[in-house]
């Protein structure tokens, strides 16, 4: 695992998938079975009862470099022929392995469809068959991860860094398990594409949802974004950490931490001083549920707030002792982000009092909610336009007090009929100035 982490540390830009392994039902030949085992220096046929991998509760059976932190290990998954809809739509198959790692990191960290894909066979160059296996969930979680590579370089015009597509995809997966967050079985959700690509593109139309910056020691980075309390508020942090040092000599199931620059991620409410904090798991409890509080052991680690009050929040991102040397982190964020130190009207127009914050969902089908902020009473007029410049939605006209606003479009122009599939753009003006950002429409 050491030496996977050492490679995705020294190739920032190279994101590793590895199965998480097929080991949860090897139970072994039974009480009185036969089997080999290795005894010191050579084989050994033994008759001794062994407990299955995992031991009767099937945790702590991701195999080997699976485990390292810096790469993403993928569990498999049933089908969802009629598409997710909700967490108890997710099955995890009998043979995926589960976490903890040894020192207690999420371990999944997503989960794929691995069960009966039709796929290549090796007997000759036309063949196909169907398999099962994170040997199958894996290369379509990579080669979905290959896509959004490609569409980040399309739309950002640079390649994105391997922790940038971890916190995209954790970011963006599909709720999975019995209780909110992540855990020890689904890691931290189900792969969603499509979700992962909505947010790349969000970015590359109006940037500040994804965010990689250097965090130097004793430093704190921090940034501003505004909720309108419509809608969960979600943040995810992940770096590549430098590669941990395994315990010597070898011992079974060492608690000892493999992190190494231990970051941390922070979400305040502004007006009410609440924080909020990422989740975390018990891996002396495999079984209990996420629960909020210092991560002390992932280098992913999520804020979710399902009810935000609405109004600004502040995020920030520190660390705890020393950095071993200056640590790159990636941030993804459901909502629109700007440095502190930009503030939110110097980084989106330019130092005036208010600010155009795009819409959600983004695209979207059948609405859409945009939202704006005003630093203080204003008159404003909000439109939807097509990408000629022709107005087809007044949505929001008149007079407004200071904060944050929002007005709906249900894909339908002044005159009421249906507008066809699209990008459009929504333009604030404000006092003689406008801001714009583009509104995808999908049918």
């Amino acid at each position: 695992a050491r030496e996977f982490d050492q490679i995705a540390y020294d190739a920032p830009y190279y994101t590793i998938v590895k199965s998480a392994g097929n080991e949860r039902d090897d139970a072994g030949p039974g009480p009185g079975g036969g089997h080999w085992v290795w005894d010191i220096d050579d084989w050994a046929w033994s008759t001794d009862t062994r407990d299955p991998d995992g031991g009767l509760d099937g945790y702590d059976t991701v195999a080997w470099y699976g485990n390292a932190k810096n790469v993403i290990s993928v569990g498999a998954v049933d089908d969802i022929p009629d598409g997710y809809e909700n967490p108890s739509d997710v099955v995890v198959s009998a043979f995926s392995s589960w976490g903890p790692t040894d020192d207690g990191r999420i371990k999944p960290d997503l989960v794929a469809n691995g069960v009966s894909l039709y796929s290549a066979t090796d007997t000759n160059t036309k063949n196909y068959a169907t398999y099962s296996g994170t040997s199958m969930s894996t290369p379509n979680l990579s080669g979905s991860l290959n896509l959004l590579v490609r569409q980040f370089e399309g739309t950002h015009g640079v390649t994105p860094l391997a922790s940038t597509m971890k916190a995209v995809l954790v970011q963006t997966a599909d709720e999975a398990g019995a209780a909110p967050g992540p855990d020890y079985f689904h890691g931290w959700g189900l792969l969603n594409t499509l979700h992962a690509a909505d947010l790349i593109e969000s970015d590359g139309g109006m940037p500040g949802y994804i965010w990689e910056a250097p965090l130097a020691n004793a430093e704190t980075d921090a940034y501003v974004l505004y909720s309108d309390g419509t809608g969960p508020l979600r943040i995810t942090l992940a770096w590549t950490d430098p590669p941990g040092m395994p315990v010597e000599p070898p011992e079974l199931n060492p608690p000892d931490l493999m992190i190494v620059n231990d970051l941390d991620v922070r979400v305040e409410h502004t007006a009410s001083e609440t924080v909020y904090q990422p989740y975390v798991l018990n891996p002396f409890s495999p079984s209990a549920p996420a629960t909020a509080g210092d991560n002390f052991r992932d280098v992913a680690e999520q804020v979710h707030i399902e009810t935000p009050t609405a109004g600004e929040y502040r995020v920030t991102v520190s660390h705890k002792s020393s950095l071993s040397s200056p640590q790159t982190y990636s941030l993804a964020s459901t909502h629109h982000m700007v440095t502190e130190a930009m503030g939110v009207n110097e980084s989106l127009v330019g130092g005036r009092a208010f600010a155009l914050l795009g819409n959600h969902p983004n695209p979207f089908n059948p609405s859409t909610t945009v939202s704006y902020v005003l630093r203080q009473p204003a008159r404003v007029v909000l439109g939807v336009y097509d990408i000629s410049g022709r107005i087809v939605r007044v949505l929001d006209d008149g007079d407004r007090d200071a904060g944050t606003q929002r007005a709906e479009w249900n894909g339908r122009n002044e005159e009421g009929r249906e507008v066809a599939s699209g990008v459009y753009f929504c333009r604030l003006e404000v006092g003689g100035e406008s801001q714009e950002a583009p509104i995808v429409l999908l049918k």
